[in-house]
C-alpha cells in the first residue's frame, strides 16, 4: 500500500471524479452535461452606469426595454427574450407597487414600458391568447395616460422622456387598438 496523503481535489476535478464514479456505478443511466454559462433561453444585458445618479429599478426596467427594442431590428429571438424579461421585471415591480408597506410609486414610463412590452411580445410570439395580451397592454397604456395626466395636473417638474410624452402614449394606444 502506498504511503501518500489524500488532499482535497479542486472543484472541477472533484466533479469529474464524482461523474466517473456515477457512470461506473450505473452505466445505463445517462447523465446530462450542464453548460450553465451558455443558455439559449437567457438574455444578458449590460446596465449603463449613469455616474453619480442613483439608478433605481425603473431605470433598470427601461434599460431592458431599450435593449429589446435594439434587438428587435437584428435578432428577433433575442428581442423576444428581452421583452419577456421586461414583462417579468415589470410584474415584479407591480407587486412591490401594490404592497402598501413598500411605498413605491410607479412613474409613467413604468406603465408605458409594461404595456409596450406586452404589445411587442404579442406581435413577436403570436400567442394563442393574443387578445388577452393586447387587452392587458391597452390597460397598462391607459394607466400610463392617467399617470401622465396626473403628473401634469400636479405640475410635477421632471425631465420628459419618450415614455412620458402624451403623443407617444396615444400613438402606442392606437397601435394596440389597431391590433385588437
Amino acid at each position: 500500500m502506498e504511503n501518500s496523503k489524500k488532499r482535497p481535489l479542486g472543484l472541477k476535478k472533484a466533479s469529474q471524479k464524482k461523474l466517473k464514479q456515477d457512470v461506473q456505478a450505473d452505466p445505463h443511466v445517462e447523465h446530462p452535461i450542464v453548460n450553465d454559462h451558455v443558455d439559449e433561453q437567457t438574455a444578458t444585458i449590460v446596465l449603463k452606469d449613469k455616474g453619480s445618479e442613483k439608478q433605481d429599478e425603473f431605470d433598470e426596467l427601461e434599460e431592458i426595454y431599450n435593449s429589446a427594442l435594439e434587438a428587435l431590428e437584428s435578432d428577433q429571438e433575442q428581442a423576444l427574450l428581452l421583452f419577456q424579461g421586461s414583462i417579468h421585471e415589470a410584474d415584479r415591480l407591480m407587486r412591490k407597487i401594490d404592497d402598501p408597506e413598500a411605498a413605491l410609486v410607479a412613474p409613467t414610463k413604468f406603465y408605458y414600458i409594461y404595456g409596450m412590452s406586452l404589445f411587442h411580445l404579442s406581435q413577436l410570439s403570436e400567442p394563442e391568447n393574443l387578445i388577452e395580451y393586447l387587452e392587458l397592454a391597452k390597460e397598462k397604456l391607459l394607466d400610463a395616460k392617467t399617470s401622465a395626466e396626473s403628473e401634469s395636473s400636479m405640475h410635477i417638474e421632471k425631465p420628459q422622456t419618450a415614455f412620458d410624452s402624451p403623443f407617444q402614449i396615444y400613438f402606442a394606444l392606437s397601435k394596440v387598438a389597431l391590433s385588437l
